[in-house]
């Protein structure tokens, strides 16, 4: 990984995006199965080890790792290909 935290960040939500379009092309279509993606625990971590959660944890100013990775992962999944995920 990458020593800074949001160049690591958008590295891995890279990778995500294409396991998360190859998970789609391969699933079941059908309205009736249950499609469940699922990340390794570890996944999340940079170069420097556990992203720093200080700003998110205290309420603080400044780049807060989990509120972006959450976004982007929000974004990547908002369209209708989506429903039923």
């Amino acid at each position: 990984g990458y020593d800074n935290e949001k160049e690591d960040i958008d590295m891995r939500l890279g990778i995500m995006e294409d396991a998360l379009r190859e998970a789609r092309e391969v699933a079941c279509d059908g309205p009736e199965t249950l499609k469940v993606f699922v990340a390794p625990e570890f996944y999340w971590r940079g170069g420097s080890g556990a992203y720093d959660a200080k700003a998110f944890l205290n309420d603080e100013e400044g780049f807060n790792p989990i509120e972006y990775i959450a976004d982007r992962l929000v974004e990547r999944v908002a369209g209708e290909e989506w429903n039923g995920w």
